[in-house]
């Protein structure tokens, strides 16, 4: 554990990673509790280790000041402004920060930065999933301000004569395709994890350099047809993602994919040699950013070559 206590008068919290838990008063936190266990971290909440005699302030700001990571419980159905006000004091304190935000609540552009997981406090698999797939680096609160990816260069195309070969030997599977993706995201500086939880998606990628536009983690869902984009804006949008990439091998009508929008659901569509051939030059982060960039403006989305 981290010792950051720096308000006086704080206790040591006696745990690996002491992890201090925001959330509105009378809120069932048992499943989160129980999950944050599971990963080695000990919750507590400020009515845990309040000292008496402090503000309210004071003991706000002496429960966080000790935590390795701050944890942020929005729920859709309760008043949460006491939430963020304690999530804007661990960024002050420079805490890493996980929101836990149940489908339909909003939550501020200013906390783009912290690790977001949309799910609902009493769904077990869907925050185990994240909170197992977090970057153990989740202590790294100060970012440099300087990009962490970078272009795959000659490795993709390496990537895109294993993808060329496996096509015409006809061993290309699934499989195949998601392990490609993984391969390139890592070697870009990303961190790609496969979902072995049936949440939807095949991919969770944690980047620091897709914080800035709120798409940290991003999840992915690859099909072999681009025919299933429909299906797959339904799912998400269910999900009330904040932004997922749809990578697909072909389009069977060999149109370009449609127009995605940045509005009220921004999914992004790229085919996988496109996408392969854009990390040439571009870090995994730069592609998605541009995606995005051009989905929002209205262009098309596989515009990026």
């Amino acid at each position: 554990m981290t010792d950051a206590v720096t308000t006086p008068g704080a206790e040591r919290i006696d745990s690996e990673e002491a992890c201090f838990v925001s959330a509105p008063a009378g809120v069932d936190l048992k499943t989160l509790s129980a999950e944050l266990r599971a990963v080695g971290l000990r919750p507590y909440q400020l009515e845990d280790v309040a000292r008496l005699g402090n503000s309210l302030a004071e003991g706000v700001k002496s429960a966080i000041a000790r935590a390795d990571l701050v944890v942020a419980a929005l729920p859709k159905s309760r008043e949460y402004a006491n939430v963020l006000f304690e999530a804007g004091i661990a960024v002050g304190l420079e805490k890493p920060i996980v929101l836990i935000a149940e489908p339909g609540t909003k939550v501020p552009s200013d906390l783009s930065m912290a690790l977001i997981i949309k799910a609902h406090l009493t769904d077990a698999e869907a925050i185990r999933f994240a909170l197992e797939s977090m970057p153990r680096r989740r202590t790294a609160a100060v970012r440099s301000g300087k990009p962490t990816g970078h272009p795959l260069g000659r490795y993709a195309d390496e990537l895109l004569g294993r993808l060329s070969d496996q096509l015409s030997d006809k061993t290309f599977t699934e499989h195949a395709a998601i392990e490609l993706l993984r391969s390139a995201i890592d070697a870009s500086g990303a961190i790609a994890v496969r979902d072995n939880t049936n949440l939807g998606f095949d991919l969770g990628v944690w980047a620091d350099d897709l914080e800035s536009i709120g798409a940290n983690p991003l999840v992915i869902e690859y099909k072999a047809n681009r025919d299933f984009i429909n299906t797959t804006f339904e799912e998400h949008r269910r999900r009330n993602a904040r932004l997922a990439l749809f990578v697909y091998l072909n389009d069977s009508s060999g149109q370009k994919p449609a127009k995605t929008g940045i509005g009220e659901f921004p999914l992004l569509a790229i085919s996988l040699t496109s996408l392969l051939s854009a990390m040439r030059s571009q870090s995994f982060a730069e592609v998605v950013r541009h995606l995005r960039n051009l989905a929002a403006h209205g262009y098309l989305a596989d515009d990026v070559n």
